[in-house]
């Protein structure tokens, strides 16, 4: 038989694959025309067979051997008993504890769940038609593995009616596109609709990765200290992933694909101090012009991934940084809703680990799209209430990170997602264009509701924030983010209260907010340089040292002072006060020392940080100080 050269089949032309997975799959394939494979015959599912002779759609697209070996099998009654399953909606700690269960060891009771469910299931079955599951055992497939180069992955969010699921077509059109369901809830389906890429996007004859990796590789070879790949690595899965675990937990070069290693190698530096000062070249190599950006048309978990590493890439290259950083934030959010990861997965007919990789690179893009549109003042890109992804359970976040020595980094990336999670509040409900035409009175309520969520976030941490003893990776950068967002809250509401810019007494619980802050800058220690800082890190010190600006210019024109406390707002008995409205004002002069002090302390810190350390982290802020 002469080679086949429809699309499902392998292109000869091809020297390095355009998509990697986190999982291998494939295998080969035997057939014989005329009748059902024995995998379709055995789920229920379509067997659809082009022109040219088997495998079929489905075992091409699940990677499964399309045989036809067996009998047929004996007709009789079947019956079946529904499955009852949680809502898969609810409250977010609900979310939690399903996502908890999910990735939780396997046990007898749980083994049927993730090994004996159905497999991605076609469109034109009817039982897939009908919301029906019937068991299939050993057909859980990867879903980022099971998706050929000839198609892409959809993943629609409700059907309210069948319209957008395609028509099965049947061997006359081999390359029309074709719809799965892949949830083991049968009561609520999501569907995964597989559409052919167009021509344009399938005749790539090398990965553009494999350049971007050789053009990082002369760079490591180019430098004075000749670091290893092996040393970058390590550095990256001992401080940045513990810290924001978003891969799989691989440990050799060639499980990542070039792409993806030549991120992990650019983010690398931020966190060596001899390599710092060649971070931004680092990652210029990576965003090299003449290189065509690798999964920009097929996006795969390994290309989110890739991008969530470039969009937290310290420090920004292009001086329009926050900006072009929020079109490719948008640009990689519309890619991952393509491949469903706002949807919940912990019903899915998946692997486990695939669950939990697609929980947390969600919540990677959360985090960024908070911080991001809330510092820059940008629209944000997530709709909140079109996603329904459970906040990464503990069993998921100490699988990723794997080592006891290593939970509370685990649990700083949990508080960081909540954290993030009030951030997204405050821009939705202070910073947008419909806010605006809230009373003041209830903007106030709204951000003093706030500050009681980040208060208690920063209850979970009282201990580390007193201490100054060695802490886990990504436990720095979520405390600092913590109390500069206390101050920034603070700072909002100030400025709500007497109109931005205008007038204001400085009041104790302002100072210690401030106080706490500072205190905690100045005494990092030269090790806690080289951890994981979070890239919105210089921002919002940057925005610290504004506030105690603020506080200076601000106490310097006072000329009455007050010794009461804050009346701002009347009182409502169903909403909370701020801790300003209550707490005692301090005279005018003393708040201008204290707050002169602080500015004082955090500049000498900065500086040093930065001339001793290459801590490019303090640049936003010296270069606001140097202003004023």
């Amino acid at each position: 038989m002469p080679p086949r050269t429809d699309l499902n089949s392998p292109q000869p032309q091809r020297h390095h694959p355009t998509h990697y997975y986190f999982e291998p799959g494939g295998r080969p394939f035997r057939s014989r025309k005329n009748r059902p494979c024995d995998s379709c015959r055995r789920t229920k599912t379509r067997c659809t067979i082009g022109p040219e002779g088997p495998p079929c759609f489905e075992c091409v697209q699940t990677k499964k051997n399309c045989s036809f070996e067996e009998g047929p099998p004996a007709r009789k009654h079947r019956s079946f008993v529904g499955e009852k399953s949680p809502d898969a909606g609810g409250a977010l700690h609900a979310l939690a504890n399903a996502a908890a269960a999910a990735s939780m060891p396997v046990t007898p009771s749980s083994h049927r769940e993730d090994h004996d469910t159905t497999g991605l299931r076609s469109s034109g079955s009817p039982d897939a038609a009908g919301g029906n599951i019937h068991p299939s055992p050993h057909s859980v497939t990867s879903l980022d593995s099971a998706v050929s180069e000839s198609y892409e992955p959809h993943v629609l969010n409700a059907i309210l009616t069948d319209d957008l699921l395609p028509i099965s077509t049947g061997p006359n059109h081999p390359n029309a596109p074709h719809a799965r369901q892949i949830s083991t809830n049968s009561q609520k389906p999501v569907y995964v609709v597989f559409a052919p890429r167009p021509d344009g996007k399938l005749q790539i004859a090398h990965d553009p990765g494999v350049q971007v990796l050789y053009r990082v590789r002369s760079l490591l070879k180019a430098l004075p200290s000749r670091p290893k790949e092996e040393e970058l690595l390590q550095i990256f899965f001992s401080r940045v992933h513990p810290a924001f675990p978003t891969l799989p937990l691989l440990k050799n070069m060639g499980e990542f694909p070039p792409y993806l290693l030549s991120a992990i190698y650019a983010t690398a530096f931020s966190h060596r101090e001899d390599l710092r000062e060649m971070s931004a070249a680092a990652w210029s190599f990576v965003h090299a012009p003449n290189v065509t950006e690798p999964g920009l048309d097929s996006p795969r978990l390994s290309t989110i991934a890739a991008a969530i590493l470039d969009i937290g890439a310290r420090p920004t290259v292009d001086p329009r940084g926050n900006y072009l950083t929020l079109a490719k934030a948008n640009n990689t959010i519309a890619h991952a809703q393509l491949l469903g990861l706002h949807v919940n997965p912990t019903r899915w007919s998946i692997p486990s680990w695939e669950k939990d990789l697609r929980i947390r690179l969600w919540w990677g893009l959360r985090i960024h799209d908070a911080w991001m549109s809330f510092l820059n003042s940008r629209p944000s890109h997530v709709q909140v209430h079109n996603s329904d992804i459970p906040l990464p359970s503990a069993p998921s976040l100490a699988t990723a990170i794997d080592s006891a020595s290593l939970t509370r980094s685990a649990e700083a990336f949990s508080s960081l997602c909540c954290l993030s999670e009030i951030v997204a509040k405050l821009q939705n409900e202070i910073a947008t264009i419909k806010s605006q035409e809230k009373s003041k009175q209830d903007k106030l309520y709204d951000v003093a509701d706030l500050e009681e969520q980040t208060s208690q976030v920063a209850m979970l941490w009282r201990d580390e924030i007193s201490s100054h003893t060695q802490r886990e990776p990504g436990v720095q950068s979520l405390l600092l983010h913590i109390l500069c967002f206390r101050c920034m809250l603070r700072r909002i509401y100030i400025e709500t209260e007497a109109g931005v810019g205008g007038p204001f007494q400085c009041d104790q619980d302002t100072l210690s907010l401030l106080s706490a802050a500072v205190d905690y800058i100045t005494k990092l220690s030269d090790g806690d340089l080289d951890e994981y800082w979070l890239c919105y890190s210089s921002h919002i010190i940057s925005s610290l040292m504004s506030s105690l600006i603020r506080v200076c210019l601000a106490s310097l024109g006072s000329d009455e002072p007050k010794t009461d406390t804050v009346v701002s707002i009347p009182p409502n008995t169903t909403r909370r006060l701020s801790p300003r409205a209550t707490s005692q004002l301090v005279d005018p002069r003393y708040a201008h020392a204290i707050a002169l002090h602080f500015l004082s302390r955090l500049t000498r810190f900065l500086r040093n940080a930065r001339s001793n350390g290459r801590w490019d982290v303090a640049d936003p802020a010296l270069t606001r100080a140097s202003s004023v």
